[in-house]
């Protein structure tokens, strides 16, 4: 190897590391971050089957999807997070950042094969790593999918095009192998498969018997993910009904609003509105899209852009973007999130631009050679602050949620992800205004009607919480959580048997369903039925070991069924989990009466009264000298 081309590696490898140190001090403020409540509750929070490496796990992982969609990877990924950290959100933000820090590796590796040009690939890389778009991908838990499946999308295109120069059949495997793992971890990198053909033209490979053989595993891979995505995916209802055109329409402004936010990411939001319609018409302006996309496509054609690169940057854009717009969903008109990958396709477009511009050595682009260094890194240091500042947005996602409602203010999800915080952190009152602003834009707003629901509940409105379910579930007839709390109203209202049918619905909709177990179990127990209680609590207790209520109701039954030793030793579990439970230091009281040890059950119950359990002082009273 020449001596040039070992200066050269060694500077390529000197400024890859620079952009991952830099990468990571722009995205320190994420370590600090917590969880959205938002998808993080169903993908972590509230996802048992993450708790425990376990083969009947991983067969969960693959036969059920998650969140409507077929994730197993993900669900490992977090399961992984889980036994490094339990439910401390900076292991997964910590992941998540790793995965950002490979990927950054990955784009240069693909563009320095690609275009054998150090410009054009560090340039590409750097603009992947500090764009503001990318912030919500990296600094958000429950995209974890994008950027496994962008690792594994980025991973196949290089042994793809290793195999394209050396012809070598274990490359191709592997390639196909990558593909395989990009697709189990997002369905929307099926795209792939489209873009390879592209890639081979580029290239300069000749179509040919082979060329079309080696595609066949790739394109069966992406009929499978394909008819997987269509078994599981559950399309949201919009607020607006749109027609064929319209959707066209709608993803060619997409499209437009992608390319402007590539040069200008502000102002950056959580989540954007659908256009509303009025009368049969979407807003003016988006019928101009089409237009805009033609103009700004003859523009580039005749750039100095060559042919082949430009082909594939923009096939690579435009397929991944269509296949994220062409559903619509609540959440991803518009989505930062979803052009995490497509973007490669655009800055490989904007490199080769701006290329020729810094290498020109003629004419009037050769008299502005001296600013352009200037320019790009002030360009550079602008996108750096911006990601940054939204970085430490991310701190708090409640600031996320305040600031895209502060930018785009008519997108209801966003005020129920606000309530759903605010619920979480005990400001009800708050979080019921931000249910009601919700209904008030979407009437149709499944969530909003449950966690209506489920203050109403807290209040002791039992009845209105069971109106509100209603309408949930009238809404999404598959909303487990729906029929739990449901059933937990009318447990309170003492309709036992519409209660058992609610909360063993649930469970047949997710078996993994610990609060309807505890539910279930409470049921039982006010039907005096306790060995069914007792089964229910017990396989609580084994989906999740830490909670104490679970042992606190599991001793209980035990006590009302005869067995005060099982039930004292469950009780201890409870007191064990949870020192200051008072409830369970009383109930201990009577299970160590039932067993003839009088000191213990009174020092249980004075314990009980000490934390405040109400109870107790008459038991302490009756039965402990002294009183």
């Amino acid at each position: 190897m020449s001596g040039t081309a070992t200066e050269q590696r060694q500077r390529d490898a000197l400024i890859v590391a620079g952009t991952l140190a830099l990468s990571v001090v722009l995205y320190a403020g994420v370590f600090g971050s917590g969880f959205l409540e938002f998808d993080d509750p169903d993908n972590v929070l509230d996802n048992y089957s993450i708790r425990a490496l376990s083969w009947p796990n991983l067969e969960h992982w693959f036969t059920t999807p998650l969140q409507y969609m077929y994730t197993p990877l993900v669900s490992l990924s977090y399961a992984l997070d889980y036994h490094v950290g339990q439910l401390n959100p900076a292991a997964y933000h910590i992941t998540n950042l790793a995965l950002h820090l490979a990927n950054i590796v990955l784009v240069y590796r693909l563009c320095r094969m690609l275009t054998k040009r150090a410009f054009i690939a560090h340039f590409v890389t750097v603009a992947f790593a500090v764009h503001p778009v990318n912030v919500d991908t990296v600094s958000w838990v429950s995209t974890r999918s994008t950027l496994l499946a962008t690792l594994f999308s980025l991973a196949t295109l290089v042994a793809y095009l290793r195999y394209a120069r050396r012809r070598r059949w274990p490359w191709l495997a592997l390639a196909v192998l990558l593909f395989v793992l990009a697709v189990l971890s997002k369905s929307t990198a099926v795209a792939l498969a489209v873009c390879l053909p592209v890639l081979d033209y580029c290239r300069g490979r000749r179509f040919g018997w082979r060329l079309v053989a080696e595609k066949v595993p790739f394109g069966l891979v992406a009929l499978a993910g394909g008819l997987l995505t269509l078994h599981f995916r559950v399309d949201t209802d919009s607020l607006y009904h749109y027609t064929l055109l319209d959707r066209a329409i709608l993803v060619c402004s997409a499209l437009v609003g992608y390319l402007v936010r590539a040069v200008v990411p502000y102002p950056l939001a959580f989540a954007y509105a659908y256009p509303a319609k009025t009368g049969a018409f979407l807003p003016w302006y988006l019928y101009l899209s089409p237009v805009v996309l033609v103009v700004l496509g003859f523009l580039l054609y005749r750039a100095p852009v060559p042919r082949k690169l430009l082909l594939f940057g923009l096939s690579f854009f435009v397929a991944n973007v269509l296949l994220s717009q062409a559903a619509l969903l609540e959440d991803n008109y518009l989505s930062n999130r979803y052009v995490y990958l497509p973007y490669l396709g655009l800055f490989l477009v904007l490199a080769e631009l701006v290329r020729g511009f810094v290498e020109a050595n003629r004419g009037w682009r050769a008299r502005w050679l001296p600013v352009w260094p200037a320019l790009l890194a002030v360009v550079a240091v602008l996108f750096g602050v911006a990601t940054f500042t939204r970085v430490l947005l991310w701190h708090e996602p409640v600031r996320v949620l305040d600031n895209s409602i502060a930018h785009q203010p008519d997108v209801p999800f966003v005020y129920s992800i606000r309530g759903m915080t605010e619920y979480k952190s005990g400001d009800y009152p708050a979080a019921l205004r931000d249910f009601e602003k919700t209904l008030s834009l979407d009437p149709t707003f499944t969530l909003s009607y449950y966690y209506r629901g489920v203050i109403k509940g807290l209040d002791g409105d039992n009845a209105g919480a069971i109106t509100d379910y209603d309408k949930a579930i009238s809404l999404s007839s598959g909303f487990g959580a729906a029929y739990n709390e449901r059933g937990k109203a009318e447990l309170a209202l003492g309709n036992y048997a519409s209660a058992l049918t609610d909360v063993s619905y649930a469970l047949s909709l997710d078996s993994y369903f610990v609060d309807a177990y505890l539910n279930r179990g409470r049921v039982y127990a006010a039907m005096n039925r306790y060995p069914e209680a007792i089964a229910d609590y017990r396989r609580a207790a084994q989906l999740y070991p830490n909670y104490p209520d679970t042992y606190n109701d599991l001793g209980v039954a035990e006590l009302a069924s005869g067995d005060p030793e099982s039930a004292a030793a469950d009780l201890s579990t409870a007191i064990q989990l949870n020192p200051q439970y008072g409830e369970a230091y009383f109930h201990r009281g009577d299970a160590r009466k039932r067993l003839n040890d009088q000191a213990g059950a009174c020092s249980d119950w004075r314990s009980s009264a000490a934390y405040g359990y109400p109870a107790a002082s008459q038991s302490v009273e009756a039965n402990c000298p002294g009183g």
